[in-house]
């Protein structure tokens, strides 16, 4: 069930109860969790349908570029925010729960607009509905709406985001603050390439 999509996790958990697993208390935690992480993404169906009535308007497939520009922007508020923590010591870090706070928050909201403006564009473009979050990357990637090396990249934040949406006193310290250090770069070329996609098509 590891490798299951979402949504097959959640139909599983509602069908039937797992059959066996030593430790019962993990086992609950588990199906705790593949729950949430569908319910989570269902969030992407409202997206998905803006994107989708926009499509049906004209022969062409359409792009709020409008409403793709502003997510953006929002976007890179939260990397400059991210950027305003990057000179902080890994110790002075780990050792001021504020500063964690305001950076699993910075980050949370960044993850969010990412994944959220990729989920918009694959249903825009009527690209393969993707079953989980990785999916999105995967998808814009092999369109040629970003790089697929920057896609690749970008993917492990999906594991990170759902730890960070609703079970975030298990994330990482460490792995948060690596985040911040060598995602920033990674996020902001993520809103430039999508901006240099929607201007290309703009104009085709």
């Amino acid at each position: 069930l590891n490798q299951a999509s979402l949504l097959q996790r959640a139909q599983v958990i509602r069908s039937w109860s797992l059959l066996f697993q030593r430790d019962h208390k993990r086992r609950v935690q588990w199906e705790a969790r593949a729950v949430m992480e569908y319910l989570e993404f269902q969030k992407y169906d409202d997206i998905q349908t803006k994107a989708l009535a926009e499509r049906t308007k004209g022969e062409r497939f359409a792009i709020d570029a409008e409403y793709v520009f502003a997510r953006l922007a929002r976007l890179r508020e939260y990397t400059q925010l991210l950027s305003d923590l990057r000179p902080i010591d890994r110790v002075k870090f780990r050792s001021d729960p504020k500063l964690y706070g305001l950076a699993q928050w910075y980050l949370q909201q960044a993850v969010e607009l990412l994944f959220g403006t990729g989920a918009y564009l694959v249903m825009a473009l009527a690209l393969p509905k993707p079953e989980a979050y990785h999916d999105i990357l995967d998808a814009i990637g092999k369109h040629g709406i970003i790089d697929k090396q920057l896609a690749y990249r970008l993917e492990h934040l999906a594991n990170l985001r759902n730890l960070l949406a609703y079970d975030r006193e298990q994330t990482d310290i460490d792995e948060v603050y690596t985040s911040v250090q060598t995602r920033v770069g990674d996020l902001l070329a993520f809103a430039d390439q999508i901006e240099r996609f929607i201007g290309a098509d703009a104009t085709a």
